[in-house]
């Protein structure tokens, strides 16, 4: 943030940048304004991008520390149904009655494909449990999570409620 706003000489006040230009540098100066708009847009998508991705590596990294990874199978694909290759499974973790589905919901569109995978094996009759693990929640949509609940089994609201998490995975599981 702050290289870019060296780089074109802008300032900010409380939230409102600006250039400082004489009448005849009006031009340059509308364009090291929008230029550094854009990158500054950049760097929030970047910053969004990067959590998504984080999101996943801190989902595996909670999920061995609780389960032996022997119990663990990734990118599950289950077999039963048609097209099954086309709704993999983040995880399939061996459960003490049932596999157990995890899934990881770091967005709407996660949120989304998680409740057609979950349609589609109920509709193959699948015996299973799910848990359904979101990176914030309170980001989805009402409509996408009120589908999304009605298919999906236990959820964790983010993975920073670790206790809640641990909990409802070793209910299954242990």
């Amino acid at each position: 943030f702050d290289q870019i706003m060296a780089e074109g000489k802008i300032a900010e006040d409380d939230g409102e940048f600006y250039v400082d230009s004489a009448p005849d540098g009006l031009a340059p100066a509308i364009f090291r304004l929008s230029h550094a708009l854009i990158k500054l847009n950049d760097i929030t998508f970047l910053n969004r991008a990067r959590a998504e991705s984080t999101f996943y590596e801190d989902l595996r990294e909670s999920l061995m520390r609780i389960i032996p990874a022997e119990k663990i199978h990734e990118d599950y694909v289950y077999e039963n149904m048609d097209n099954a290759r086309d709704y993999p499974i983040d995880y399939l973790v061996e459960g003490k009655h049932a596999p157990l589905f995890v899934f990881g919901v770091p967005n709407k569109d996660k949120a989304r494909l998680a409740t057609i995978v979950l349609e589609r094996l109920k509709r193959a009759n699948a015996d299973f449990d799910s848990l359904l693990i979101f990176a914030d929640q309170g980001t989805i949509p009402r409509p996408d999570l009120a589908r999304l609940s009605n298919v999906g089994g236990e959820m964790i609201a983010s993975l920073d409620a670790r206790e809640d998490f641990e909990r409802k995975l070793l209910r299954k599981v242990a």
